[in-house]
Protein backbone atom coordinates (compact mmCIF):
# COMPACT_ATOMS: atom_id res chain seq x y z
CA UNK A 1 0.00 0.00 0.00
CA UNK A 2 2.71 2.50 1.01
CA UNK A 3 5.02 1.56 -1.86
CA UNK A 4 2.16 2.08 -4.31
CA UNK A 5 1.58 5.54 -2.85
CA UNK A 6 5.27 6.43 -3.13
CA UNK A 7 5.51 5.02 -6.63
CA UNK A 8 2.42 6.95 -7.69
CA UNK A 9 2.88 10.28 -5.97
CA UNK A 10 6.62 10.29 -5.21
CA UNK A 11 7.71 12.26 -8.30
CA UNK A 12 4.99 14.87 -7.74
CA UNK A 13 5.93 15.26 -4.07
CA UNK A 14 9.60 15.55 -5.02
CA UNK A 15 8.77 18.22 -7.59
CA UNK A 16 6.63 20.12 -5.08
CA UNK A 17 9.45 19.99 -2.50
CA UNK A 18 11.98 21.19 -5.08
CA UNK A 19 9.73 24.07 -6.11
CA UNK A 20 9.21 25.06 -2.50
CA UNK A 21 12.91 24.90 -1.60
CA UNK A 22 14.30 26.38 -4.82
CA UNK A 23 11.56 28.92 -5.40
CA UNK A 24 13.24 31.54 -3.27
CA UNK A 25 10.27 32.17 -0.99
CA UNK A 26 10.87 34.93 1.52
CA UNK A 27 8.83 37.30 3.61
CA UNK A 28 7.65 40.53 1.97
CA UNK A 29 9.88 43.48 2.69
CA UNK A 30 13.08 41.47 3.17
CA UNK A 31 15.93 41.95 0.73
CA UNK A 32 18.25 39.08 1.58
CA UNK A 33 19.86 37.93 -1.69
CA UNK A 34 20.03 34.31 -0.53
CA UNK A 35 22.79 31.77 -0.81
CA UNK A 36 22.56 31.28 -4.59
CA UNK A 37 22.82 34.95 -5.46
CA UNK A 38 25.42 35.60 -2.78
CA UNK A 39 27.76 32.72 -3.54
CA UNK A 40 27.33 32.00 -7.24
CA UNK A 41 25.33 34.52 -9.25
CA UNK A 42 26.81 37.65 -7.68
CA UNK A 43 30.48 36.84 -8.29
CA UNK A 44 29.77 35.65 -11.84
CA UNK A 45 27.85 38.86 -12.55
CA UNK A 46 30.80 40.90 -11.32
CA UNK A 47 33.20 38.79 -13.40
CA UNK A 48 31.09 39.21 -16.54
CA UNK A 49 30.96 42.98 -16.00
CA UNK A 50 34.72 43.15 -15.42
CA UNK A 51 35.57 41.14 -18.53
CA UNK A 52 33.00 43.10 -20.55
CA UNK A 53 34.77 46.30 -19.52
CA UNK A 54 37.98 44.90 -21.01
CA UNK A 55 36.21 44.35 -24.34
CA UNK A 56 34.47 47.72 -24.57
CA UNK A 57 31.28 46.69 -22.72
CA UNK A 58 30.69 43.74 -25.06
CA UNK A 59 28.76 41.35 -22.82
CA UNK A 60 28.40 38.66 -25.49
CA UNK A 61 32.14 38.38 -25.95
CA UNK A 62 32.55 38.45 -22.18
CA UNK A 63 30.23 35.46 -21.72
CA UNK A 64 32.02 33.55 -24.49
CA UNK A 65 35.45 34.20 -22.93
CA UNK A 66 34.33 33.16 -19.45
CA UNK A 67 32.72 30.02 -20.89
CA UNK A 68 35.96 29.12 -22.67
CA UNK A 69 37.98 29.68 -19.49
CA UNK A 70 35.65 27.46 -17.46
CA UNK A 71 35.77 24.75 -20.13
CA UNK A 72 39.56 24.99 -20.21
CA UNK A 73 39.69 24.63 -16.43
CA UNK A 74 37.43 21.54 -16.56
CA UNK A 75 39.29 19.94 -19.50
CA UNK A 76 41.54 17.65 -17.38
CA UNK A 77 38.52 16.29 -15.52
CA UNK A 78 36.63 15.70 -18.77
CA UNK A 79 39.60 13.90 -20.32
CA UNK A 80 39.99 11.69 -17.26
CA UNK A 81 36.31 10.81 -17.31
CA UNK A 82 36.39 10.07 -21.04
CA UNK A 83 39.46 7.90 -20.59
CA UNK A 84 37.83 5.82 -17.87
CA UNK A 85 34.72 5.47 -20.00
CA UNK A 86 36.58 4.26 -23.09
CA UNK A 87 39.33 2.22 -21.41
CA UNK A 88 38.18 0.60 -18.22
CA UNK A 89 41.33 -1.40 -17.69
CA UNK A 90 44.29 -0.96 -15.33
CA UNK A 91 46.53 0.59 -17.99
CA UNK A 92 44.08 3.47 -18.57
CA UNK A 93 46.41 6.07 -17.06
CA UNK A 94 49.34 4.93 -19.19
CA UNK A 95 47.27 5.17 -22.35
CA UNK A 96 45.77 8.52 -21.37
CA UNK A 97 49.13 10.01 -20.50
CA UNK A 98 50.71 8.86 -23.74
CA UNK A 99 47.83 9.52 -26.14
CA UNK A 100 45.71 12.16 -24.41
CA UNK A 101 45.69 14.37 -27.50
CA UNK A 102 44.06 11.73 -29.69
CA UNK A 103 41.34 10.58 -27.28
Amino acid sequence: MMSTFIRRFGPMLLLAAALLLLGGCQAPGTHDPGWFAGLLAGPFTDLIKMVAGLFGDNYGLSIIMITLLIRLALLPIMLKQRCFYRFSSDDCWVYCCLYSITI
